[in-house]
């Protein structure tokens, strides 16, 4: 059986095709989805080097040689977070929802001994969560007589990312992340990105200077 189950990974290898995958227990996504809430609690404190250390390490790689490496990516980052505060943008609170979309990723070979043969089966080595977030952000609008704080809501996701047999997650921020840069990493994900299922992502404003905008629904 472990053997067939080689050929039928190899030939899909080849082929050009996706590797079929089994679902993502509901255990793993439950711990995606906690490991996500205590990374956004320290982001929500102030720690934003938690983001940059928790980096998905390849995600990571790429992001550098974009910004001129590691050091400059890492800058970019406080710098980022230090502007937002400067205008007066601060992130309240975020709350990690269950996820309803995950995948097995990284494929690859490991040995195994089948009837006391070794050999090297097609394996999927990673799991790949796509927890979903809430988030409470305020701002100030300068540019009203007098300022006014005005109370937004916030729609991401990240992306979980953890070795099985382990619970060490490592994160990709969805929050402007398209498919085709996710499968420069795992490329036998859906290339359509309806079927790859990207949790919503958007915003609105729930009130302006404690009032409920007309527009926006109760």
């Amino acid at each position: 059986m472990k053997a067939a189950l080689f050929l039928l990974f190899s030939c899909s290898v080849v082929l050009g095709q996706m590797p079929p995958r089994q679902p993502v227990p509901e255990v793993i996504r439950i711990e995606a989805q906690k490991a996500t809430q205590v990374l956004m609690n320290r982001v929500v404190k102030g720690d934003i080097d938690a983001a940059f250390k928790h980096m998905n390490p390849k995600w990571k790689k790429i992001e550098a040689r974009k910004n001129g490496g590691e050091a400059k990516l890492n800058r970019k980052f406080s710098e980022g977070f230090a502007d937002l505060q400067a205008k007066g943008i601060t992130l309240r609170a975020t709350q990690s929802k269950f996820p309803s979309t995950a995948y097995e990723v990284d494929f690859g070979h490991q040995e195994q001994i089948v009837n006391g043969e070794r050999i090297k089966v097609g394996v999927y080595k990673h799991w790949m969560v796509f927890v979903p977030t809430v988030s409470q952000v305020t701002a100030v609008d300068r540019g009203a007589v007098p300022p006014e704080i005005v109370e937004m809501r916030l729609d991401s996701f990240q992306i979980a990312l953890c070795e099985k047999g382990k619970n060490d997650w490592t994160f990709i921020d969805g929050a402007h992340i398209k498919g085709a840069e996710l499968r420069q990493l795992f490329p036998f994900l859906p290339k359509d990105e309806e079927k790859l299922g990207f949790p919503k992502r958007g915003g609105r404003v729930l009130k302006i200077g404690g009032k409920v905008p007309a527009n926006v629904p109760g």
